[in-house]
């Protein structure tokens, strides 16, 4: 589910979305996971900078917690 969720928010950059790691255990809380992704970007219009590459990572990250209540470890 969380793979297709962000598939869909930008289907002309968005490549590849892996889960490369999940992790339930210690410093996690019982009901919660951490998960790993690995999300490939490419465009082929234009080449991609910092600016595009932050609008993008803000808005997965928003539409994640948005359509799943999950959050970013720090």
């Amino acid at each position: 589910e969380l793979v297709e969720i962000i598939k869909k928010i930008d289907t002309n950059i968005i490549r590849e979305v892996k889960v490369f790691d999940v992790y339930e255990g210690e410093n996690v809380p019982d009901d919660k996971k951490s998960i790993a992704l690995n999300i490939t970007l490419q465009a082929f219009d234009k080449t991609l900078n910092e600016h595009d590459l932050e609008q993008l990572s803000q808005k997965i990250i928003s539409t994640i917690k948005e359509k799943t209540g999950a959050t970013i470890r720090s």
